[in-house]
């Protein structure tokens, strides 16, 4: 599905005038990454719009146990984008986060259960595969990573940061 800028606009105007969103990245022991599918066909990893009075943290643990009904614990953040974007005269702005999980077990796989009328599917992909799969948004942030080499980074608008001293 996609919005027009009209729609972009009413919905964002209801949110805080900086909001963030998070999400997570699980792999398998095979190192693949799990991915989930929305019912507009699109995929993303678990994640979504944090709430008023929610952490950044609480917001990823939520969301991933809302889209797929259990809870990997978290290890640590990877991504922190500081994203700043003009929709016709609206200013959005918002801290995009993603974070790294540790890895599901075979008994959590067993245990999932996909957010009904939101999403419909899920599945493990390689590094590459789950690349491109995803959003361009998404993918962008992602591709600034390197799987196994886990370090935190600093976006802004889905582009590494130049930060000095």
């Amino acid at each position: 599905m996609t919005y027009t800028p009209e729609e972009q606009i009413a919905f964002r105007s209801q949110l805080p005038s900086k909001y963030w969103s998070a999400g997570v990245l699980i792999f398998n022991t095979q190192d693949e990454v799990l991915l989930v599918k929305d019912v507009n066909g699109k995929w993303n990893t678990p994640g979504g719009i944090g709430e008023a009075g929610e952490t950044m943290h609480q917001t990823a643990l939520r969301e991933m146990e809302e889209e797929i009904g259990i809870v990997v614990p978290i290890k640590q953040m990877l991504i922190l984008d500081d994203k700043h974007q003009m929709i016709n005269d609206f200013n959005d702005e918002s801290w995009q986060t993603i974070w790294l999980c540790e890895t599901i077990t075979a008994e959590q796989i067993a245990n999932i259960k996909l957010q009904a009328g939101e999403i419909e599917e899920y599945g493990f992909f390689t590094w590459k595969e789950g690349l491109n799969k995803l959003e361009p948004r998404t993918r962008k942030r992602l591709e600034n990573i390197t799987p196994g080499n886990w370090e935190f980074m600093y976006l802004v608008n889905e582009e590494k940061a130049v930060v000095s001293h």
